[in-house]
Order: structure tokens, then C-alpha cells, then sequence
């Protein structure tokens, strides 16, 4: 596995036009593995505090998508 861990999740996920969507919610996740990484076993996240870091990702997930379909439907009607 390369050291850059985003570019390669990345490179993996080239659309066939070569352009790379964005994806926020996966670089919030490859930012957690890559704290699960780090070689000394004091430095990286308990399981309790990686599990805290997944529940905020997908709180955040949830109130894009809240957000994203306000915008489609537009406000809530009287």
C-alpha cells in the first residue's frame, strides 16, 4: 500500500474520463485509517475514539444529504 494513502484510494477511483470526483466523505474515513496507521500504539486512536470519529462522518453524511434534498425539493411548503 502506498505511503499516500488518499492519492492512491484516488487513482483507484478515476472516473473513465480520467477526472477524479470529489468525495469528501472518503478522505473524512482515509483520514481516520490513517490515524489507525501510525506506528506507535500511544499516538493512534483508541477503537472508542475511532468509532466517535465514524459516528461524526456519518452525522455529517446524513445532514449533506438532508441539505442536498432540501435543495431538490425545495423549502417545506405551509
Amino acid at each position: 500500500m502506498p505511503d499516500d494513502m488518499l492519492h492512491w484510494v484516488k487513482s483507484t477511483r478515476e472516473d473513465h474520463d480520467g477526472s477524479i470526483g470529489e468525495d469528501s466523505k472518503l478522505e473524512m474515513l482515509l483520514e481516520v485509517a490513517m490515524a489507525c496507521r501510525v506506528s506507535s500504539p500511544e499516538q493512534r486512536p483508541t477503537m472508542w475514539q475511532v468509532l466517535k470519529m465514524i459516528q461524526e462522518i456519518k452525522e455529517a453524511v446524513v445532514m449533506e444529504d438532508s441539505n442536498e434534498m432540501d435543495l431538490l425539493t425545495g423549502p417545506p411548503k405551509s
